[in-house]
């Protein structure tokens, strides 16, 4: 079963597409263990505190990875599958941050004049008196009114770059070691978004889609 949806948080929207192993369609998990695969171990302890909450608000028992895998330890493959089976869950959510980048969006640039209107009629004070440059539109003589004592600002006319971040998601059986679901997802903010807007926004959505696959079981 594969499904795409989307997901805007504020100024931050994270779309995702996921797919279903059709041999686990009547399956779902009320236990987990959230593993962030990130560069930073900041942004990791981050998500998965985000993801943890979001499950345990939905009655779902869940441990950050980080705490079950330390960072500090040189754990080998057996290692890491005792750990993660130690933990009592049912199923591992990793969440891998595969590509991050900045899109450049440029604005042209829009000017703002304003200056004093010379007249035969007399002087006027005028806010704007055109959205081009004044030089391109406005000479005086040949009987055309005189502008002086001009300030003109201009807007735009820059290239504004916005993050975006590409994630891998899985849902890993911890009873038969099968990988369940799988997703993608792309999480675009804007200039000004943070690295945590960013996470708020893909947790937000990867719980919306685990619970409309029918992925969680609530706990009573």
């Amino acid at each position: 079963m594969m499904c795409a949806v989307g997901l805007l948080t504020g100024c931050v929207s994270t779309s995702i597409s996921s797919y279903r192993d059709p041999a686990y369609t009547e399956k779902s998990y009320a236990s987990f263990v959230v593993v962030a695969g990130f560069f930073q171990i900041g942004n990791q302890s981050y998500l998965e505190s985000e993801l943890v909450e979001e499950l345990s608000e939905r009655g779902i028992e869940a441990f950050r990875g980080i705490d079950i895998l330390p960072p500090t330890r040189d754990l080998g493959p057996e290692e890491i599958t005792q750990a993660l089976r130690g933990s009592g869950a049912e199923a591992v959510l990793f969440v891998e941050l595969t590509d991050f980048r900045t899109v450049g969006t440029y604005f042209p640039p829009t000017y703002h004049t304003r200056g004093i209107v010379s007249t035969e009629e007399g002087v006027a004070l005028v806010n704007d008196i055109s959205g081009t440059p004044p030089e391109d539109c406005f000479q005086s003589g040949e009987g055309r009114p005189v502008y002086i004592n001009l300030t003109t600002t201009q807007t735009g006319g820059n290239t504004v770059e916005s993050p975006v971040a590409d994630t891998r998601i899985a849902v890993m059986d911890l009873g038969t070691g099968d990988m369940v679901w799988l997703a993608d997802a792309t999480t675009e903010g804007r200039a000004d978004s943070s690295r945590k807007d960013m996470a708020d926004s893909l947790a937000g959505q990867i719980i919306s889609q685990l619970t409309e696959s029918r992925m969680l079981t609530p706990t009573p």
